[in-house]
């Protein structure tokens, strides 16, 4: 698989990793960026109002990023894909991964605000 990526202006700034037809969002909660469960990741990125973000979906052993990543965790896949959605149900990145759950890397280029998110996957 090679480097799936999109730059689009985020509604309410946050968007979501989920590896199921899931309503299990996590909790939104100052103090963080990203949020999630064993069903969902919540990611905050750059406001629409102030520009694009940029997401990027791809196999971490592809990645060629030597920082640590601000993510590193386990998401269930029971339908082996893992779907970016800028709103719960607006898919905007979707890729296939070969079991049930699945380890989610995310770095980021801002700690707050990021306008470049990578997803690495396994």
């Amino acid at each position: 698989m090679d480097l799936k990526s999109i730059s689009l202006p985020v509604p309410n700034a946050i968007f979501f990793i989920t590896g199921s037809d899931t309503k299990d969002v996590p909790k939104i909660e100052r103090g963080s960026s990203i949020w999630f469960t064993s069903a969902c990741i919540a990611v905050g990125c750059t406001p629409d109002v102030d520009g694009d973000t940029r997401i990027a979906i791809g196999w971490s052993e592809q990645l060629d990023i030597a920082d640590k990543p601000a993510f590193d965790g386990e998401l269930e896949t029971p339908n082996q894909v893992v779907s970016v959605d800028v709103v719960p149900g607006k898919k905007v990145l979707e890729q296939y991964v070969p079991s049930t759950s699945t380890r989610i890397r995310i770095w980021v280029n801002h700690p707050v605000e990021p306008d470049n998110v990578t997803i690495g996957l396994g």
